[in-house]
């Protein structure tokens, strides 16, 4: 898949979590494309030294670490009649895995 494919996506996702009540989606200003809004526009990540390869790579690993981690869950919850519980669970200790990681 393409890195301006990628871009796109990460883009348009992020348009549509503002419908979803999501923390951490930035509306405003509404005039700008959601990924410049989240400063991870293409512009942006030159502007402070990222080169183009590296820029496809982030875009590429958000959407390939976004989506697998989704498909996953989404086989193990197939197992389990507590999907709620065991969900924000395990997104929990992503999240914290991730801010630590930072």
């Amino acid at each position: 898949m393409g890195a301006n494919v990628l871009e796109t996506w990460i883009n348009e996702t992020l348009g549509e979590a503002r419908y979803l009540d999501i923390s951490g989606v930035i509306l405003k200003p509404e005039h700008k494309d959601p990924i410049t809004r989240h400063g991870v526009d293409r512009n942006a990540l030159y502007a402070v030294g990222i080169a183009p390869d590296l820029v496809d790579r982030i875009y590429r690993a958000l959407f390939v670490y976004s989506m697998g981690f989704y498909e996953l869950l989404r086989k193990v919850l197939a197992h389990t009649e507590k999907n709620y519980s065991i969900i924000t669970a395990i997104w929990r200790v992503f999240s914290i895995l991730l801010e630590f990681c930072c």
